[in-house]
């Protein structure tokens, strides 16, 4: 082709010599899979932490979304103000979140919502509950554990080393994907009782609370 267009043919050499030494970077990099985010017992701890996280905020927010077809009011306007709920919760996630550390932002939303929805059983065993106040506190409980899914979701990046960053947040989005499926098969337990799923979800965001505070890092 040189010779038809007249020209010098060009140097391959070096060419030649780069991509040799790419192969060979290539043939020497690690690899790395889902065994290395448990490699020791401190990382492992951290990664069911984040993992539990971002499946009790999908468990929550899915399964009061479905429930509240079983809540008293318009199920429109009731949709409705279950996505307007979520606003403060992550406007309060961008206010505190770099005033009073990741650990207690994420304490105190599952804190929140594990109290507000456990509470729905608690008034109603006492026959002290009406609808509007079974579903404004199921509206909090919504609402903080939206504000929870968006922290942990910082918090989980910052969480995981670089090389193992991407694996480790597959891994929580997974978690959180099956939180998503398990949800409404819960829902449907208030056929047996009508408060079930609100104890099942406020346990759940509950314990989350607890696993963060006790054991999470210090930041």
């Amino acid at each position: 082709m040189a010779d038809k267009n007249k020209t010098t043919a060009p140097d391959l050499q070096t060419l030649k010599r780069v991509t040799s030494n790419n192969e060979e970077l290539n043939n020497k990099s690690k690899y790395f899979s889902y065994w290395h985010l448990c490699l020791n017992p401190k990382s492992a701890l951290y990664t069911f932490i984040c993992m539990y996280a971002w499946f009790s905020s999908s468990i929550v927010y899915y399964g009061i979304s479905f429930n509240l077809k079983n809540l008293s009011g318009d199920r429109y306007i009731n949709f409705f103000l279950s996505g307007l709920v979520e606003i403060p919760a992550l406007i309060f996630v961008l206010l505190v979140s770099n005033k009073i550390g990741r650990r207690w932002t994420l304490f105190s939303l599952f804190l929140i919502s594990g109290l507000s929805l456990g509470s729905i059983m608690i008034i109603d065993s006492t026959n002290m509950a009406s609808p509007a106040a079974v579903l404004i506190l199921a509206l909090i409980g919504k609402s903080a554990a939206s504000g929870g899914w968006a922290a942990v979701q910082v918090s989980s990046a910052e969480t995981f080393p670089t090389l193992v960053r991407n694996i480790g947040l597959a891994a929580c989005a997974f978690m959180a994907r099956i939180g998503g499926v398990i949800a409404p098969q819960i829902v449907s337990l208030n056929k047996y009782l009508d408060q079930l799923p609100f104890v099942i979800f406020g346990s759940a965001a509950l314990l989350c609370a607890f696993f963060i505070i006790g054991t999470y890092g210090d930041g």
